[in-house]
């Protein structure tokens, strides 16, 4: 494995769907919950996509596979309960603190920044951020 975190939306059945789903460097998973008291905070992030495999759900020709990720070098996972005791500034990030990164290849075939409307695939960002079942990077 290439050392970093690989983070993603999870839509396999089973318990952990719509779920979170965390790879760390040494191929262990990791599940969260998408919730309000939940929150994944990335650091040296990359949005990946494979845009063949993406080409090929927005035209209908393939139903959900796996096909995008955020890459990142570092990543905290924290409760809306134990920030509220911590040290760090904006130990929690509300959704109105970053601009939406959103996925869906049936809708368009990369990752859309909400802000320009523009196609972000493979771009890198200081800091990322989920919120419920959403993805932010900082503004």
């Amino acid at each position: 494995m290439s050392g970093k975190y690989k983070v993603r939306f999870h839509l396999g059945r089973g318990k952990h769907y719509r779920h979170w789903q965390i790879i760390k460097p040494n191929g262990e998973r990791e599940f969260v919950a998408p919730s309000d008291e939940n929150q994944i905070r990335m650091w040296g992030c990359r949005l990946i996509n494979r845009s063949k495999t993406a080409k090929r759900i927005y035209d209908g020709k393939c139903n959900k596979t796996v096909c995008s990720w955020i890459e990142c070098e570092k990543l905290e996972v924290n409760g809306i309960l134990g920030t509220l005791f911590s040290s760090e500034k904006d130990a929690w990030l509300e959704a109105t603190k970053g601009i939406q990164l959103e996925y869906n290849p049936r809708k368009n075939p990369f990752w859309v920044d909400t802000a320009t409307n523009s196609n972000v695939d493979d771009e890198g960002f200081k800091e990322i951020f989920t919120y419920e079942d959403k993805v932010f990077r900082r503004k």
